[in-house]
């Protein structure tokens, strides 16, 4: 009877444990559904859908799997509109995946070590903690960010849920299966993301304390814990840069011995590694012979590469045979550790197999073939993303170390022994190797290479077939050791990063540590200081060294405090509102949702604007609710004895190592340009845990309350409340997150990429500003075909050796650049710089360019003038002149991206039909090299002109039509609409070229223009409202400009032609409006005590100061002035000194434009008259350098 009862039972709370798990999957899984994007996000989501849908090469390292599984998405489309929007939802999956195996987690962690319990009320508790858990992760800020968006962390946190939940049912019921699997899945998550392998320490101690119930000492579970990091390490820096390394020996030992075409070595090592590896694992399964096992292991360890750190395949080799002559310990004891050990590494092999993904359509050409990782060798530095560059983690530089210079002691003319200190030192690293290219010759050889590499490379190019080239070495330069210091914070030698660390910790160059620094290395490697020839001594040079105090106050205060702690708190505690932010107290903070508390540390958050605070879409007040649940479920485990340390210890170790660690290891500087949130999501998956256990632990107590009532009805009353109230943590969060993470509709990334492309001319070439910029422009083309004629450059990516060969390759529907470059000329990464003579005679572009290719391979590239001729496509006899000192800043070379981008614009010039050219609107001025004053602004591009621009007047009617019939506007205009920062300065951009098309039909005066004018703004107004996007003050060239006064201006200037007085007053409710918002902003910034104010963003100082140009327009339109007396925020400023302030400072930006972009000295002299009288200074004129510097600036009294 017992036991049929208790088979009756088990079934039951099983199936119980599917269905709720079901429940947890589908409620995430539509709410994701109901808010995912149906088109590209910002950022990198528009390369991730191309790389998906189309197969092509992403940004290093490469996500081959996550691409894969996107790709099977995309193939489930109906329709090729609907594959962005099913690559977002498998980002939905994923997550929801994600949140189900939480809720399968959390009681399994609840009940880790202990014996199984029968009590159904202990379950029901641990069922209404996973559920807490579970959807409190799904709903979190950052989680649900990810989830509606093609990126890579939702599939990432998968598999890290995953695995962790695997590991928990080994530790249920150990067994070698689930092992293999764990490490297939590790090989797997390498190709979604390296974070995963973070949990590995997590995972090891749920083993060990699951395996064994008893007491051990720290000792074991310190071991345990260091064994874990060995495997991170073994992964990291040894298979995944050893196979690689082994590969590279196999290819080049292929084509060069063995005459084997282009990529034979490869596949021969990975089919053979892979095959050998599986093989030795089978047949460890089988043999008793120890010898057999040893070799077996030893090769098998060796081809796996999980040894070779750092790439070297003999070091690999050394430890894997050390390692594999352990058996002879004990054989019988380690034999079946070898033989599970040899089935994981294979099946990890078989993982991380995906990344031939990346080198396999690299060889294709796709359109998009960043790195272009086509090779095992350009593989080599495409996964090591070497492009990035890297930042010291345990020991180096900081920011005054200086490069060291190598001393050599020559004799002089005059015969005196003397040191020379013209070369840098640097050490010698990997080789780099290049496929052969028809024609081309190394330039400048490497002093590196040796003879046998000059050996090498002369017997492959007296041969025919596919070869490879060994062009030179990677190096590493050597800094001043006395500069180094452990565990470095404070890296950046960049002048926007020294800054930030002053207003971050206060350090300023007086305040850091002064040392004597060596600046050379002798004969014998030693670092030393320079010789002074004169008295015979070393002497070194006396420089600044952060301190030790200075470098933990970096750490504590901005990487972890602000770049981690304070994106913890968003999720568990509250969200300022969805402004980025550098440390900023009116943007991107977090809040507790108490006015006193919030105001307290980061001022009065009622008095900002409404599109800041409460009105934000991105303001989300949880009163620390989620917050105060975390702590009470780590209360509750540290509280349960010595299996709840244990639990407490397996939660605080993913914890850690998915947050803090990421930390230590990112070591970011200042001045990010993004939100890094997301980063962490593993750490938020952790927090959820102590989530869910605090909300069991908390139902429990108020059920145990309840025992105490005699009332049965209240005693049920008491129940349903334990149960429900922790329920409202995800409840809350879904309520309070869900209007800023609702994206259905939102199409303003793929709209603002169609309106762009669609505004060029027929094959055209554009240079883009930028990830940001680029990625959706070739989304667009590639996903949705649009305008697939037009060349997008990212102008990025043009110091890039292998971004400019190619342009040469033909795309589908896309011909190449006619460049004068050739594939011989960019071969090899012989394109460094071009040196820039004294000559000044303007020499013709295609010859000039023909010289400086063809040069002394031995000099390297040069330019015979430092001016060359650009001739006009369509005026005979006429033609724009380029000084290359004016271009390189006056340095006596041109770096790889200021040559191509000329070369690409020189080129074109000399085309039968020349191609239209343009810059991206975003693009700064400086990346414009000279052509600043021949840019064309035509709205959403700058077209290249071949005169000054200033003289020409964009087609008004052609935008027109463009902007009325033909562009897409986001759908901002629905119901709840929102977009954040990189959407709203696309508005904006979208908007002003509106307005300035507007106001250029309006130039012509007839009411027809008129008529056309109000419809576009209307489209300004409806379709980009500015409740979505506010209107804002930007600087134009030195010039503040107010969005919402030029709508006025507009609309009043409609009101007259067409003489609707409607508009009139229209434009003064824009203003009345503005002046509203200024007003708050100044209000805002007076309130705040004085410790804050130095810590507001640029624009809140700009519509403070600014504050009476919506005044002065608004008066000048004709606005009642009662309006303006009477306004409660404006009573306690004076207007008449807050005008004779605007107008000095309007006055004083405009002598900056002068001086920076000249049109007549007589309005120059005009506006500096005009600014005297006004009663400005000379003397502050003096401080600017663009005016200072300025040639034919007018005389400044003073």
């Amino acid at each position: 009877m017992i036991k049929k009862k208790t088979s009756a039972k088990r079934p039951f709370f099983r199936n119980t444990d599917a269905w709720l798990a079901a429940a947890t999957f589908f409620c995430t899984f539509i709410i994701y559904l109901l808010t995912a994007e149906p088109t590209a996000s910002f950022w990198d989501c528009p390369e991730y859908i191309t790389t998906a849908a189309k197969l092509e090469i992403g940004h290093p390292p490469g996500n081959p799997t996550w691409t894969l599984a996107a790709r099977m998405a995309a193939t489930l489309a109906p329709a090729n509109e609907y594959i962005p929007l099913f690559i977002n939802l498998s980002s939905a999956l994923f997550t929801a995946l994600a949140a189900m195996l939480l809720f399968l987690s959390i009681p399994k962690i609840m009940g880790l070590g202990a014996p199984p319990v029968n009590s159904p009320r202990v379950r029901l508790l641990r069922r209404l903690s996973g559920l807490t858990g579970a959807l409190s992760f799904a709903f979190l800020d950052s989680t649900w960010f990810s989830a509606v968006e093609a990126e890579v962390y939702a599939c990432s946190i998968f598999c890290t849920a995953l695995c962790i939940y695997l590991a928990l049912k080994w530790a249920e019921k150990p067994g070698p299966r689930l092992l293999i699997l764990i490490a297939y899945i590790t090989g797997l998550s390498i190709g979604v993301h390296q974070l995963n392998l973070l949990c590995i320490p997590a995972m090891a101690l749920i083993m060990l304390f699951g395996r064994i119930k008893s007491p051990m000492r720290f000792i074991r579970v310190a071991a345990v814990l260091l064994l874990s990091f060995l495997v991170i390490a073994c992964i990291l820096f040894g298979m995944m840069p050893g196979m690689v390394a082994i590969a590279s020996i196999f290819e080049i030992t292929a084509t060069d011995r063995l005459l084997l075409p282009y990529h034979y070595g490869t596949l021969i090592y990975a089919l053979g590694a892979l095959l050998f590896v599986s093989l030795s694992a089978i047949i460890s399964t089988r043999t008793r012979s120890s010898l057999l096992l040893i070799t077996l292991s030893a090769i098998s360890l060796s081809l796996s590469g999980v040894f070779a750190f750092g790439g070297n395949p003999t070091t690999g080799t050394i430890i894997s045979i050390a390692v594999s002559l352990l058996l002879l310990i004990n054989p019988d004891r380690l034999r079946r550790l070898a033989v599970v050990s040899l089935w994981s590494i294979a099946f990890l092999m078989l993982g991380f197999s995906t990344f031939a993904l990346i080198i396999i359509r690299s060889a294709a050409n796709p359109p998009m073939n960043q790195g272009s990782p086509s090779d095992i060798f350009a593989f080599a530095t495409y996964l090591g993303r070497d492009q990035y560059g890297s930042t010291p983690l345990l020991h180096g530089r900081t920011p005054h170390s200086n490069m060291l210079k190598r001393e050599r002691l020559i004799v002089n003319a005059d015969g005196d022994t003397v040191a020379d200190y013209s070369e840098t030192a640097r050490i010698k690293r990997s080789p780099r190797i290049y496929p052969a290219v028809e024609g081309a010759s190394l330039r400048k050889a490497d002093p590196m290479l040796t003879s046998a590499d000059s050996a090498f490379n002369q017997r492959r190019f007296d041969s025919a077939g596919d070869h490879y080239v060994i062009a030179g070495y990677n190096y590493e330069y050597l800094y001043a050791p006395e500069l180094d210091m452990w565990l470095p914070r404070i890296t950046s030698s960049s002048p926007d990063h020294l800054e930030a660390y002053e207003s971050w910790i206060g350090m300023t160059d007086s305040s850091m540590l002064k040392v004597e620094a060596s600046e050379a290395i002798d004969s014998l490697g030693n670092a030393v200081g320079k010789l002074d020839h004169a008295t015979g001594l070393r002497v070194k040079k006396t420089t600044s060294r952060p301190t030790y105090l200075q470098n933990l106050e970096a750490f504590a205060s901005y990487q972890l405090a602000y770049m981690y702690f304070r994106y913890l708190l968003w999720n568990f505690a509250g969200r300022q509102n969805d402004v980025p932010s550098q440390g900023q107290v009116d943007a991107g903070n977090f809040i507790t949702g108490f006015e006193a508390a919030d105001a307290l540390m980061l001022g009065p958050q009622d008095a900002m604007p409404s599109s800041y605070g409460n009105g934000n879409p991105g303001h989300n007040s949880y009163y620390l609710i989620p917050l105060i649940f975390v702590l009470l479920g780590i209360y509750a485990q540290v509280r349960g004895g010595r299996q709840g340390d244990r639990r407490f210890y397996i939660v605080l170790t993913l914890f850690f190592m998915t947050g803090i660690a990421i930390v230590l290891y990112l070591n970011q500087s200042p001045c990010e340009p993004r939100e890094r949130d997301y980063s962490f999501i593993g750490s938020f998956y952790a927090c959820c845990i102590w989530l869910g256990t605090g909300a069991g632990w908390l139902a429990s107590r108020i059920i145990r309350l309840g025992r105490h009532t005699s009332s049965s009805r209240l005693r049920f009353v008491i129940l349903i409340a334990a149960l429900l109230l922790p329920l409202g943590v995800p409840a809350l969060l879904l309520a309070k997150n869900y209007d800023d993470h609702d994206r259905s509709g939102r199409t303003l990334t793929s709209d603002f990429a169609f309106d762009t492309l669609e505004s060029l001319d027929k094959d055209a070439i554009i240079f883009v500003a930028g990830d940001n910029y680029t990625f959706p422009l070739w989304y667009a083309q590639e996903v949705e075909g649009v305008r697939t004629d037009v060349h997008v450059i990212n102008n990025a990516y043009l110091n890039a050796e292998w971004y400019p060969r190619q342009f040469l390759i033909p795309g589908p529907k896309r011909s190449p650049l006619a460049l004068f470059a050739t594939p011989r000329h960019l071969a090899y990464g012989n394109l460094v710089s071009a040196r820039i003579p004294s000559d000044t005679t303007a020499v013709d572009a295609r010859t000039a360019f023909k010289y400086m290719y063809e040069s002394d391979p031995d000099k390297g590239y040069a330019f015979p003038s430092s001016r060359i001729r650009i001739p006009s496509a369509r005026r005979a006899n006429d033609s724009i002149i380029i000084d290359l000192k004016h271009i390189s800043g006056g340095k006596s070379t041109l770096g790889r991206r200021q040559i191509v981008t000329l070369d690409i614009i020189a080129s074109n010039a000399y085309l039968e039909q020349p191609r239209a050219i343009y810059w991206s609107a975003p693009m700064p001025d400086s990346q414009k090299i000279s052509f600043v004053r021949n840019g064309l602004d035509e709205g959403l591009a700058i077209r290249l002109t071949e005169t000054d621009a200033d003289t020409l007047r964009a087609d008004d009617t052609r935008m027109a039509t463009l902007l009325l019939n033909l562009f897409r506007y986001g759908n901002l205009d629905r119901k709840g609409a929102w977009t954040d920062e990189p959407g709203k300065s696309q508005v904006r951009i979208l908007r002003r070229t509106l307005r300035s098309t507007a106001a250029s039909l309006l130039d012509r005066g007839d009411k027809e223009s008129a008529e056309t004018a109000l419809s576009l703004m209307k489209i300004h107004c409806d379709k980009l409202p500015c409740t979505v996007v506010p209107f804002n003050t930007y600087s134009d060239r030195y010039i503040m400009r107010n969005e919402a006064v030029e709508t006025a201006g507009i609309y009043e200037r409609c009101a007259k032609i067409l003489g609707r007085n409607e508009l009139h007053e229209q434009a003064l409710a824009i203003l009345e409006k503005e002046i509203t918002t200024a007003a708050q902003w100044r209000n805002y910034y007076n309130l705040l005590p004085e410790r804050l104010r130095g810590a507001t963003s640029p624009h809140v100082k700009t519509a403070a100061t600014n504050l009476y140009a919506p005044i002065s327009a608004y008066l000048a339109l004709g606005g009642d002035k009662k309006f303006i007396s009477s306004h409660p925020l404006l009573q306690y400023i004076d207007l008449k000194e807050e005008a004779a302030n605007w107008r000095i400072r309007s006055l004083r930006r405009q002598l900056l434009h002068d001086a920076r972009f000249p049109l007549h000295p007589d309005s120059t002299e005009a506006h500096l008259k005009e600014y005297l009288q006004a009663g400005g200074k000379g003397a502050d004129l003096l401080k600017y350098k663009e005016i200072t510097g300025a040639e034919d600036f007018p005389a400044i009294p003073q």
